[in-house]
Formats: C-alpha cells, sequence, structure tokens
C-alpha cells in the first residue's frame, strides 16, 4: 500500500509526525512524506493509495497564513478520489474544503463522543 504522509506542523515541531511515520513504517516500506510545497509537487506524479494529512499546532478557527496549509489543501483537490485520513488540523482542513464551519470550543473536551455523518 502506497501511502502519502502530509506533515502540517511548523517548522521544528514535528515530533508526533515523525512518531506517526515510524509507525506507519510498520505497515508499509512505501511511505511518502511530504512536508513543504516543492516535495508537494514531486508527488503529484504518483498515485497513492490512501493520504494522511497531520495535526499541526495551527487551528482553522484562528487567523492563519495560507502557506502553512496549502500543502494539504492542493492534495485535496489533486487527489479527489483517494481516502484521506486528517488528524486534528487535518480534519479540519478536510472539514473546510467540504464546506464545513470550524469553531473553538468555549472549554476543553477531553473524552470520547460519537460522530454522526450525514448524506452529502
Amino acid at each position: 500500500m502506497k501511502i502519502l504522509l502530509v506533515d502540517n506542523t511548523k517548522e521544528n515541531l514535528f515530533e508526533y509526525t515523525r512518531l506517526l511515520e515510524e509507525r506507519l513504517l510498520c505497515f508499509t516500506e512505501d511511505l511518502v512524506v511530504c512536508n513543504d510545497l516543492e516535495k508537494i509537487n514531486c508527488a503529484f506524479s504518483q498515485n497513492f493509495d490512501a493520504i494522511i494529512l497531520s495535526g499541526s499546532s495551527l487551528n482553522l478557527s484562528q487567523p492563519n497564513k495560507m502557506h502553512y496549509f496549502s500543502k494539504s489543501l492542493s492534495i485535496l483537490l489533486r487527489y479527489p478520489d483517494t481516502p484521506v485520513l486528517g488528524i486534528c488540523f487535518g480534519m479540519q482542513l478536510i472539514v473546510a474544503c467540504y464546506g464545513g464551519n470550524i469553531s473553538r470550543l468555549e472549554i476543553n473536551k477531553e473524552e470520547e463522543c460519537a460522530i454522526q455523518v450525514k448524506e452529502n
């Protein structure tokens, strides 16, 4: 299985993405990790079975600079038929790309909750 891991972390803040990369290498040797637009552009010539958008300290409910997440948005646009898993910030990007709204919780929640998926 060929997997593309898009690293959304800021420079020098990527320890969780490296842990994720180590775990993924236990399941596949065919892993491509991209952390900048230059590498993303090189990846466009390849096909992937799955894409993972990493987490980040960024949050779409706060003002951000476009260059922080343009690599993930370009992946979502170029691979519309490839399954994508978004982790934390990566999920926020997926929600935003498909017209969802993102807002910050007023209080921190640390519990499991059910997610309802509605058609369309």
